[in-house]
């Protein structure tokens, strides 16, 4: 952040009864500078305890009342969100409790993060969580620290930043971020900016109570209580024990069924095996069964799959089952065209010989008849009377 050396003199309350104009509440992903802009506003390099490393330094709320621009700001700091110490639920409930430090609200809540380093899960992490609560957005703002790594001017600044997200690989989720604090943001340097840091001080001073103002006059004037985040948080609570005893009785249900299409399963097996020790062809059965157990785990595991289309699946077996039963009549068929064709072979055949017996019979008869007329005709010839001369 910019330097804490200024000229002028700004006042720190830790009294956090005493009447205030207008409270803030920085939050964001664990190391992206929430604290170190809470000192940088309180012109104090130890009023909000700040680190460097991996590890969360806050791990509790902390607050205090700082004079700004004429006015009294209470400025809420909070734990960040993706550290080593708390889940997430833990980090919704602690962002709930901030907002007691606030007695009956807060004006605006401000979203840090961090334009040195890329957009990771765990800020879309912190933006999923943040976004069931709907009506938190009217009241949020995105403060980018680091803002030096985008340009050396504020204007070279915006313009970059505007060119990122306007870029084709800029994450999605981000887009859909600054749509939803209506493309409300401030930057931030990270180190001493060129020029008077008073100057600095007094004009990101007069960009934050004017983005305050903004933001509680868009309210009408409301603020956001811990008993509005409650009362979500309630209801969201109240959502997810549903949701998750409506799955707890669906998947009893579908272990219901499934059971049930095992038994049914089974109990068809029994009958397709009782069925098939009618069968002749021990080969013929043996293969058979082969094929019918697949089908049927094939149908089970389908069925254990697509549970909600059992009637289909169940309609698909028997078809199958019939298209074995139809083979089954065809092979029968063919069969018995078969042996109707060797039948009219053989007939065929028989007679065909009978005729072949009855031409070799009247070969015969003509060999004998045509044998005997010559033996008359040659008996004839001896015995014939010779003729006078």
């Amino acid at each position: 952040m910019a330097s804490s050396t200024l000229k002028h003199e700004v006042h720190l309350s830790k009294d956090l009864e005493s009447t205030c104009d207008y409270s803030l509440m920085v939050t964001g992903v664990t190391g992206n500078g929430k604290s170190a802009f809470c000192n940088f506003l309180s012109c104090s390099k130890t009023a909000f305890e700040t680190g460097c490393g991996f590890a969360s330094i806050t791990d509790k709320s902390a607050a205090a009342i700082i004079t700004m621009q004429g006015i009294r700001l209470k400025l809420i700091d909070t734990p960040g969100f993706c550290d080593d110490y708390n889940d997430e639920d833990e980090h919704m409930k602690e962002f709930g409790e901030s907002l007691v430090l606030a007695s009956k609200g807060v004006n605006a809540i401000s979203l840090v993060i961090s334009v040195k380093s890329r957009y990771t899960t765990n800020e879309k992490t912190t933006i999923d969580k943040l976004s069931q609560f709907q009506e938190l957005w009217p009241f949020m703002f995105i403060i980018f620290t680091h803002a030096n790594c985008l340009g050396a001017s504020e204007e070279d600044q915006k313009k970059t930043l505007q060119s990122n997200f306007e870029a084709e690989r800029c994450p999605a989720a981000l887009n859909d971020l600054m749509q939803k604090v209506s493309n409300r943001y401030i930057l931030v340097e990270s180190i001493k900016p060129s020029g008077d840091p008073e100057a600095y001080y007094q004009t990101k001073t007069k960009e934050l109570h004017d983005m305050i103002t903004t933001i509680h006059k868009a309210a009408n004037y409301q603020l956001y209580s811990n008993e509005l985040f409650n009362s979500t948080k309630e209801l969201l609570d109240k959502l997810a024990k549903e949701n998750t005893e409506a799955k707890n009785q669906l998947q009893m249900k579908k272990s219901e069924t499934e059971e049930n299409i095992k038994k049914r399963l089974e109990e068809e097996k029994v009958l397709e095996q009782a069925k098939q020790t009618a069968q002749t062809s021990v080969e013929k059965q043996i293969e058979l069964e082969k094929t019918q157990d697949e089908k049927r785990q094939l149908l089970l595991d389908q069925e254990k799959e697509q549970l909600f289309q059992k009637e289909n699946e169940k309609e698909k077996a028997k078809q199958e089952r019939d298209e074995v039963y139809r083979e089954k009549e065809r092979l029968e068929k063919e069969l018995a065209e078969k042996q109707k064709i060797k039948q009219e072979a053989i007939e065929a055949l028989k007679k065909q010989l009978k005729e072949e017996g009855e031409k070799q019979e009247m070969l015969k008869d003509k060999a004998e008849e045509s044998k005997e007329k010559s033996s008359k005709k040659w008996y004839r010839f001896l015995f014939k009377k010779p003729t006078s001369a």
